[in-house]
């Protein structure tokens, strides 16, 4: 989207302060800063672990341009994080393994997952793309109507706090220009001034990440499988079945005892069976709400 190309090309203060200095600047908030420094002191080798203070308190999803002319040193974050290539190259190094990435790359990266990030030159743009918690991940899938698959794996493993947290996946978008049109769109409207933009990159997020699923070029899966496999299926199934599915009817159909498939819900989602569905009852009515409202300010 070329009305992108002024907002990210453009030299920001501190890219040219960076160009100044010839290092990395750190433009986190002071608190945050002195605390890392007494990190520091107490262990040499410690990695930044970049604050959720990024979000606001009503804020999900986060887009923000990645500063060049510098390396970034090795973090982690409490956050899923997707890095966007939009023009140029980028090399990271993710638990010590070395990624290229190229223009339409797309790098989705697990909470907690160590990675630093190479010089970048001036025709070299990268775009994060935050999300915030599970709450927010569970949102989002409970808006995605498609089947399980590795994007919604991914993200549902993501969501919980007792998961192995060490996973990242690479799109390549190259061929796919809707998911480009898609990923383009959430960046132009992150990084706007609309106080409403939370709900719209939410429905642009739901709607990138079956394309996504398209584009897979490689990944580091270090979850169980089957069994994420098997609770995203109960979820997707309790979201085409919200208008009259019981807990009964669920553990018939997943053939499981239905006591024992209330409590699986409970410990893999933090969420009862009908907490789960009327989550998504509220998910829907909210959805027709806005096209309603989209519809009256059409008339």
């Amino acid at each position: 989207m070329k009305f992108l190309d002024n907002i990210l090309f453009q030299v920001d203060n501190t890219e040219k302060e960076q160009l100044i200095v010839g290092r990395n600047i750190n433009d986190l908030d002071d608190k945050y800063t002195e605390e890392f420094n007494q990190e520091l002191e107490r262990d040499p080798n410690a990695i930044i672990h970049m604050p959720r203070s990024f979000f606001d308190h009503n804020q999900d999803i986060l887009v923000s341009k990645h500063h060049r002319f510098s390396v970034m040193p090795t973090h982690k974050h409490n956050f899923v994080e997707m890095n966007y290539i939009y023009s140029g190259n980028c090399t990271q190094y993710i638990n010590d393994e070395t990624v290229l990435l190229h223009e339409h790359s797309l790098l989705m990266l697990d909470k907690n997952i160590s990675h630093s990030i190479d010089y970048m030159n001036k025709d070299d743009i990268l775009v994060n793309i935050l999300l915030k918690d599970g709450n927010s991940i569970n949102s989002i899938l409970d808006t995605i109507s498609s089947s399980p698959n590795i994007v919604t794996q991914f993200l549902f493993n993501a969501s919980k706090i007792d998961s192995i947290h060490d996973n990242y996946i690479i799109f390549n978008l190259d061929n796919n220009e809707y998911a480009q049109y898609l990923i383009e769109s959430l960046i132009y409207k992150g990084l706007g001034n609309d106080l409403d933009k939370n709900n719209a990159m939410h429905a642009l997020y739901s709607l990138l990440v079956p394309e996504l699923v398209k584009c897979v070029q490689s990944e580091l899966i270090n979850f169980n499988t089957y069994k994420n496999q098997d609770t995203v299926q109960l979820l997707n199934y309790i979201n085409q079945n919200y208008k009259s599915i019981t807990l009964p009817q669920l553990a018939k159909k997943f053939k499981y005892n239905s006591n024992y498939l209330g409590n699986k819900l409970k410990v893999d989602t933090g969420k009862t069976f009908q907490e789960l569905v009327d989550m998504r009852k509220f998910a829907v009515a909210s959805q027709l709400l806005k096209e309603i409202h989209k519809s009256l300010h059409i008339l």
